[in-house]
């Protein structure tokens, strides 16, 4: 997929993926410098899943289905400045695989206004290892909105301590 989408379109697409029971497998995406996107996901449908080849997908990355965002559970993460995107945060994640982890993940941190500038996903046997860059919407992330990210982290690997 390439083209300029909103900043929150691949939590929209992982949600209504999600919804119609197609798993993100793999992805890579990246925004750029002109904000647009150029993004390739490899996506599985599980039984009686909708037909992946039948979807219109910009409808989906423009639907809004943020009431479907629910608590996350991660095995562990780490969060770091971004090395080559001021004011960017790199949040790399573990947890089980779960339909729908990439959307909602994406979907916590649009409430907490941070947006991907870019992504990678990899699913390997039942553990999801994904890797984002995210920062605010044109200006550096505050400090009080990485205090948030962290605090949002932590409560997600409780289960797991």
């Amino acid at each position: 997929m390439e083209g300029w989408f909103g900043p929150n379109w691949l939590a929209s697409l992982g949600m209504e993926l999600a919804q119609r029971g197609i798993s993100i497998e793999r992805a890579t995406a990246r925004r750029s410098s002109d904000a647009t996107w150029s993004a390739e996901l490899d996506l599985l449908a599980l039984p009686r899943a909708d037909d992946p080849l039948e979807l219109a997908y910009v409808e989906l990355i423009e639907s809004d289905v943020m009431q479907s965002v629910h608590p996350l559970q991660l095995v562990r993460y780490s969060l770091e400045e971004a090395r080559d995107v001021s004011g960017a945060l790199v949040v790399s994640i573990e947890a089980d695989d779960a339909v729908g982890l990439v959307g909602n993940f994406l979907g916590q941190l649009a409430m907490l206004l941070l947006f991907p500038l870019e992504l990678h996903v990899e699913t390997r046997g039942e553990r999801a290892f994904d890797s984002f860059v995210v920062g605010a919407m044109g200006e550096a992330t505050s400090t009080r909105t990485r205090e948030s990210l962290e605090r949002l982290l932590k409560r997600a690997c409780e289960p797991y301590l």
